[in-house]
């Protein structure tokens, strides 16, 4: 009787240890699944044409007196839309300053407008242009100052108009704002 209490003993051990391999198996495979993800994802981030790359850029023009009034921005690739945006930029100065010159079967503008403001203080600025496989993101950098700031009283129109190569990709705006304070 001693004997088949641990012949049934030993076979239940076998079978619990034969069965715990087996269940390990489908473990190991899902972590094999999830390494070839990683090295796909590694392989594909690797591909010069995923990655990104910063176009460079000139500046057209500058500053917080715009005569767009309006907080908008554009992407500009014919000389009609340039000469209409132009013109609205340049309403409130005398004498109006001359079109600037744009090739627009190799080059576009990209202009950012944060609108009207009652203050100084304010200022937006196209910090860096990146093209990826989809799009090109244009990252704009908003200024705005803190409570404690003193600033100009009279109103104020921030602007930054861009020139950059001719890219036939949807442009994306990434505004980043920054509340300076200042020390009074």
């Amino acid at each position: 009787m001693m004997n088949i209490k641990l012949y049934v003993l030993i076979a239940s051990a076998v079978i619990l240890m034969i069965s715990g391999c087996v269940e390990e198996k489908p473990e190991l495979k899902m972590e094999n699944d999830v390494n070839d993800s990683i090295n796909k994802t590694n392989n594909l981030l690797n591909d010069t044409t995923v990655k990104e790359k910063e176009i460079p850029f000139e500046t057209v023009s500058k500053g917080v007196d715009s005569g767009h009034k309006e907080r908008k921005k554009y992407t500009i690739t014919d000389n009609s839309d340039w000469m209409n945006l132009w013109d609205i930029h340049v309403s409130i100065r005398r004498p109006k300053p001359p079109l600037p010159e744009v090739d627009f079967n190799q080059e576009m503008i990209i202009a950012v407008f944060y609108g009207t403001i009652a203050s100084g203080g304010y200022t937006t600025k196209i910090t860096k242009v990146i093209e990826n496989r989809t799009n090109l993101v244009v990252f704009v950098k908003e200024t705005i100052p803190g409570k404690s700031c003193i600033v100009a009283q009279g109103e104020t129109s921030p602007y930054h108009i861009i020139k950059i190569q001719k890219v036939d990709k949807e442009v994306i705006f990434n505004v980043d704002k920054e509340v300076i304070y200042c020390i009074t």
